[in-house]
């Protein structure tokens, strides 16, 4: 799962601000880390993050989510 946000001033460009790549059992932040998805400190922020997210949709603050998978 990704997250995007625009980066940069003063033209801001769409950046991978979050993700969680399951595939290969890694998460980032942008400008911070990258650590294994089993590290303690990746599963506390997937939680707060999941829970953040859905709240986001229930007060239907996104104007677009995409969902897709990619091919293997």
């Amino acid at each position: 799962m990704t997250d995007f946000s625009y980066v940069g001033h003063p033209y801001p460009e769409l950046a991978k601000e979050v993700d969680f790549d399951f595939d290969n059992n890694r998460a980032s932040v942008l400008y911070s880390w990258e650590e294994l998805i089993t590290d303690s400190r990746v599963i506390e922020f997937y939680q707060m993050w999941e829970r953040n997210f859905v709240a986001y949709v229930e007060m239907e603050v996104f104007d677009e989510i995409k969902v897709a998978a990619e091919n293997q």
